[in-house]
């Protein structure tokens, strides 16, 4: 009597499981270090957009000896005098079928007025003003406007703990900012 192997073709269920496990494994790793990868390279781009914007604002100052106040915002950027030729949207509040600039915020830390851009983060919403002390409100005298008053010593810590750290995951909370006239980050 002679045995015959039969040639097996195909897979069995468990063979093809395996194999669907470990492809769906391998997108899972492509897709998350993708994510990570636009993450981070959209916050590179809001730091560079705060760059430029922020060299307006010094444009700005040497030409008015005065920041723009938060009333009059970045729009005075574009008129009648162009600095910029065209105000960047901030990249993590982009909704369609609306672009939101950076938010723009003037504060009175001890008779020195500063200012700051702020980009929504990867969380997609500003926190620095819902955790923001509550201010009192004072005139800042060149601008005609009025601006909050801070504790000048407060407002680094303040801002690093309201900034974006990568290490905190894709959604992290916290905003990527510039605070001026000196820079911070």
């Amino acid at each position: 009597m002679v045995f015959t192997r039969r040639s097996r073709r195909g897979l069995t269920f468990f063979e093809a499981m395996v194999v669907f496990t470990i492809i769906a494994i391998l997108v899972a790793l492509v897709y998350l270090a993708t994510r990570r990868l636009m993450v981070e390279s959209k916050v590179t781009r809001a730091r560079e957009e705060q760059r430029v914007i922020s060299r307006a604002l010094q444009n700005y100052f040497v030409d008015n000896y005065s920041w723009p106040t938060q009333g009059q915002g970045l729009d005075v950027l574009n008129a009648p005098v162009s600095y910029l030729a065209s105000i960047p949207q901030d990249i993590f509040a982009n909704r369609e079928p609306v672009s939101i600039p950076y938010a723009y915020r003037t504060y009175d830390a001890g008779g020195a007025l500063l200012w700051l851009l702020v980009s929504r983060g990867p969380d997609g919403d500003i926190d620095f003003d819902e955790q923001f002390p509550p201010p009192v409100t004072t005139s800042t005298g060149s601008g005609g406007g009025s601006s909050p008053r801070i504790a000048f010593n407060a407002l680094p810590e303040l801002l690093v703990n309201l900034s974006y750290d990568p290490t905190n995951g894709l959604r992290s909370q916290g905003d990527i900012y510039t605070v001026a006239p000196f820079p911070m980050n």
